[in-house]
């Protein structure tokens, strides 16, 4: 049981570490590790394991691929690059399961994007700054915070981070660009997030982490406006962001826009406009480019909303194990897409995929911020090392189902997530 429940919140397999040998994995100058517990991070949304493997193995459990004649059939020797075949429920073009994403689609491909247009950063500091910081952490003071409380600016820090909610990507009429940039130096920064020690140990009633708890109800209520432990209203928005095939434009994100704040019209605005202007875009394109699609053909597309928030404080000796998602009730209809917002040669954190399923070639994705990257995370196994710096590791992820290989009415036997979906249709 215990085992178990290390494995639901490590993102992976149990933890080979145990409090026993806590001391002996200190860092590099000897001294113990600030986060001694074997969580690595705190997260907005989380898939769980909730039954035995052996009572998981049940026939007729499995995703159903779609039938649809948008896809090419590149099997046969006959068929020609222009020719459209309906799939079969067997064996897609490559020969494989119905549901495997193809070859070409799963291998791994970093995408860069505008940080100015998509400014993740911004909407994810405005975002911690409205939560609790007793309970899910806070920014820690820098150099340039005390200089200007210590009266060497007119500015407070209060008022340098009002200006930051409130400014743009350029300076504003009244600024040189070398003013924006000073004020820019002395807002808050992912890196310098400090999270509670207790927050990565002490839980709530239901058994989950406080501090998790809090940061998943936050993250929920941005992006609906209302509590996600309703179970009526949670099955009620699933199924709107799901079956909905009109550009993902559901009931529940209409009927709270009236209510949105500036910090949820901030992340959820982010977010969707990278997503719908430039993921499914480009991932439509890949699909053309290799032949899978026709050109002229229309696909729908189900993506993870809200993504998922991780942050990993340091130094830890906890690292997120390996795993491979379908393990938590993926499929292998899903492609994986990760946004480093923190810089990797700060924290020394980097995400490490294997190449081909069960390979075990395990390569870091070295992701900058600016780039998202994407990978078969469904059947690759992957992980993320220990973060031994001073500094907080912030990464936002998301999956991207994939017509016709993602079945969206399916779910495994034994598993829980959090994930609610929006459907795209272009």
């Amino acid at each position: 049981e215990e085992e178990r429940l290390a494995l639901d919140q490590s993102d992976g397999e149990p933890s080979t570490v145990t409090n026993a040998n806590a001391n002996a994995n200190a860092n590099a100058n000897g001294a113990k590790y600030k986060y001694d517990c074997n969580i690595p991070t705190l997260r907005s949304s989380c898939h769980r394991v909730r039954q035995p493997t052996k009572a998981k193995k049940i026939q007729n459990n499995e995703p159903q691929p779609k039938r649809t004649s948008t896809t090419r059939g590149a099997s046969s020797a006959s068929s020609s690059s222009t020719t459209s075949s309906t799939i079969s429920a067997s064996t897609n073009v490559n020969g494989e399961n119905g549901t495997m994403l193809p070859a070409s689609i799963r291998k791994v491909e970093h995408i860069p994007y505008d940080t100015t247009k998509h400014d993740f950063n911004r909407a994810i500091i405005l975002f911690l700054k409205s939560l609790d910081p007793t309970i899910v952490g806070d920014f820690r003071e820098t150099e340039n915070d005390n200089k200007i409380e210590n009266g060497d600016d007119d500015n407070t820090v209060k008022g340098n981070f009002e200006h930051f909610c409130d400014s743009k990507t350029k300076p504003n009429g009244d600024e040189t660009q070398q003013q924006f940039q000073s004020l820019s130096l002395q807002v808050p920064t992912l890196e310098n997030f400090e999270v509670p020690i207790q927050s990565l140990k002490k839980k709530s009633k239901r058994g989950i982490l406080l501090a998790q708890d809090h940061l998943s109800q936050a993250m929920y209520d941005c992006f609906f406006g209302e509590s996600k432990n309703s179970s009526s209203t949670s099955k009620s928005k699933e199924h709107s962001n799901v079956n909905n095939e009109n550009g993902g434009g559901d009931s529940s994100s209409s009927n709270s826009g009236s209510s949105k704040t500036s910090l949820s019209s901030s992340i959820v605005d982010t977010f969707d406009d990278f997503v719908t202007q430039l993921i499914i875009p480009h991932l439509k394109s890949r699909l053309i480019k290799n032949n899978i699609i026709p050109e002229s053909s229309t696909v729908k597309f189900y993506y993870q909303r809200p993504p998922t928030l991780r942050i990993q404080p340091g130094p830890a000796r906890a690292r997120v194990n390996r795993h491979k998602d379908k393990d938590y009730g993926h499929q292998n209809g899903e492609l994986n897409f990760w946004i480093p917002l923190t810089n990797r040669l700060d924290t020394g954190v980097d995400l490490y995929v294997e190449s081909i399923e069960d390979k075990g070639d395990y390569e870091p994705l070295k992701t900058d911020v600016g780039y998202a990257s994407s990978f078969f995370g469904s059947g690759c196994s992957h992980f993320v090392n220990e973060n031994k710096s001073q500094f907080t590791r912030v990464s936002l992820d998301f999956r991207v189902g994939i017509e016709p290989f993602f079945d969206p009415v399916w779910s495994k036997i034994g598993t829980r997530d959090d994930h609610l979906r929006r459907c795209i249709e272009m």
